[in-house]
């Protein structure tokens, strides 16, 4: 339920895009460099994100890698 919450309710002015391949559902979330990714696995869900990377690209990346790892073991 938390996980359907947070994705029906966008933030205002927060970009927000798909990130395919990581559980059953999960989105990124922007916030000038500040990256969370949301993921659904299951019943449960979690959110992963990254402080002090300012390429946004390179922690889209490693937080995609931590979240499969994370969500395979769940």
């Amino acid at each position: 339920k938390q996980f359907a919450d947070a994705k029906a309710r966008p933030l205002p002015g927060v970009p927000r895009e798909a990130a395919g391949g990581v559980g059953d559902d999960a989105f990124f979330d922007q916030l000038g460099d500040i990256v969370t990714l949301t993921v659904k696995k299951g019943s449960a869900s979690f959110a992963v994100r990254m402080y002090g990377m300012k390429d946004v690209s390179r922690q889209r990346s490693v937080e995609t890698t931590l979240a499969k790892d994370a969500a395979a073991k769940l």
